[in-house]
């Protein structure tokens, strides 16, 4: 990943020698934003993006063919519970990433279909589906994420158990 950054002078580098040492001119970065940039970066690769039906298709296969559970949030860039809930879904993704598989669609403009489609009605909400078929519908919003995370435990030991 390439961070422009405009100032005294401008550079296109990579945001890991950024996070080393910033170039002349451009202010050093707090440790506070940089774990933030780091924690992003790594669950990029975690929470996966599901743009189309058949790329649902496709992860819910592997979750038949590998017996992970899949868990899948929907969410709008613009809705400020789905902004304040983000966080907490990517340390659970980053927490769980051994043992499942998280996914992500975007329910605005054309995810709004998909959205539909998967019976999604408010945001942000998660499904979790064992052996490719939905287990669980539930609300990820903050003050409903213990419960969500309750329900991720209990669907992943019956779906162990069986």
């Amino acid at each position: 990943e390439i961070l422009r950054v405009t100032g005294v002078q401008t550079c296109a580098l990579p945001i890991s020698q950024i996070l080393k040492s910033p170039p002349l001119g451009v202010p050093a970065i707090s440790s506070q934003r940089r774990a933030y940039i780091t924690a992003t970066q790594r669950s990029k690769s975690v929470v996966r993006d599901l743009k189309t039906q058949a790329e649902i298709d496709d992860a819910l296969h592997a979750c038949r063919a590998t017996g992970r559970l899949a868990v899948i949030k929907f969410y709008s860039p613009s809705c400020a519970t789905c902004i304040a809930s983000a966080p907490k879904f990517r340390r659970l993704a980053v927490a769980h990433a051994a043992v499942h598989d998280f996914y992500q669609i975007n329910a605005s403009a054309r995810g709004k279909a998909l959205a539909k489609a998967c019976g999604v009605i408010d945001l942000p909400t998660a499904q979790i589906y064992a052996s490719g078929s939905l287990a669980l519908t539930h609300s990820v919003a903050n003050k409903e994420f213990r419960n969500f995370e309750a329900g991720l435990s209990e669907q992943a030991s019956s779906s162990a158990c069986t």
